[in-house]
């Protein structure tokens, strides 16, 4: 016959007191993961609406400072736009005889965008328009 050793009373609860305290310490562990991925998760969010924004924005203002062109072939200089609150700027250059440069930005939140066209003058096709 076989006996069982068993632990003092007062070590079966310590040791049942170390398992209880490290299963805590592992819940609270991936509590602590999961609310950081959330935040980020909540920090991208906003990042990309304001980025969505900018670039609205920054094309609102390109259009904004072709439509001054149209207007008057000979335009060069600046100007500002915008819409619900929110700014933009644009400039008008001559990049040589026969083309303009159109530079328009835009800043939400933290993210700017900004948006390059060159154009043909006095014809006005549009030879590039990309963001930069």
């Amino acid at each position: 016959m076989t006996m069982k050793k068993s632990l003092p009373a007062g070590r079966q609860g310590f040791a049942m007191l170390l398992s209880v305290l490290m299963l805590a310490v592992i819940g609270v562990a991936i509590s602590a993961t999961l609310l950081s991925l959330s935040i980020s998760s909540a920090q991208t969010t906003i990042t990309i609406g304001e980025a969505q924004k900018a670039k609205a924005l920054a094309s609102l203002c390109a259009e904004k400072a072709l439509q001054r062109v149209i207007t008057s072939t000979s335009y060069i200089g600046t100007g500002v736009g915008g819409a619900d609150a929110l700014v933009c700027t644009y400039s008008v250059a001559q990049n040589d005889a026969g083309s303009d440069v159109l530079n328009a930005s835009s800043t939400v939140g933290q993210t700017t965008r900004r948006v390059q066209i060159k154009i043909t003058v006095p014809q006005l096709m549009v030879m590039t328009w990309q963001e930069i």
